[in-house]
């Protein structure tokens, strides 16, 4: 039997995948030979993750943890945990240069 925690991850990743189908197939040249079909998967995950649908959706999570902080019931610490996620999520590219030495 699923656990609780696993039922929402197959449920997220179902959701996912049918918000975002090009996911599933995305840089795959079917037929063709070569090793860019894997970075253009990467890539698209990228643009996904740090896009302008993915730049206004964290602006409303920011908004909307404010306003229930505000209404009590969402503590501070819940607000910076967000923001922090947020933060590592956009600064991803800078922090992996930073640390290859890129």
């Amino acid at each position: 039997m699923f656990s609780q925690k696993k039922e929402l991850i197959a449920i997220s990743l179902l959701v996912l995948m049918t918000i975002f189908p090009e996911l599933a197939l995305a840089g795959f040249k079917f037929g063709a030979s070569g090793g860019d079909s894997i970075a253009g998967v990467f890539e698209k995950i990228l643009d996904i993750m740090t896009g302008k649908v993915a730049k206004t959706l964290a602006i409303i999570t920011i908004c909307g943890s404010g306003y229930m902080a505000f209404a009590g019931h969402l503590g501070w610490r819940s607000i910076l945990n967000i923001a922090l996620g947020i933060g590592i999520i956009f600064g991803a590219s800078g922090i992996g240069e930073l640390l290859i030495g890129g």
